[in-house]
């Protein structure tokens, strides 16, 4: 016997680094939880200005945007059924001087 401290010493304990390490675990993920959450507030916070500016967005345009007439079509009368004739033309294309040749 070596050891004069009085302390018993567990050897797995001691020869194991990880040993400590669920307390490190549950504090890390205690802060991801935290962190976690806030995102979900933040996402939620998000979505409701999103939805808020969608709503404002819609308003503008529908007060911006003119109403369609609601003017009815004309019944289509017999005459106006017929094909329409191409416009008169009022220029001619000048006859084109005699070529020149040479010999």
């Amino acid at each position: 016997m070596t050891e004069s401290s009085g302390q018993d010493i567990d050897p797995i304990a001691e020869s194991n680094p990880s040993a400590n390490a669920p307390l490190a675990v549950s504090e890390v993920l205690t802060r991801h939880e935290h962190a976690i959450h806030g995102l979900l507030e933040q996402v939620s916070d998000s979505r409701q200005r999103l939805l808020q500016i969608d709503t404002m967005l819609r308003n503008l345009t529908t007060r911006l945007t003119p109403p369609e007439p609601s003017v009815q079509q004309p019944p289509v009368s017999l005459l106006s059924a017929l094909p329409v004739p191409p416009p008169t033309v009022n220029f001619r294309i000048p006859n084109s001087p005699p070529s020149e040749t040479y010999s």
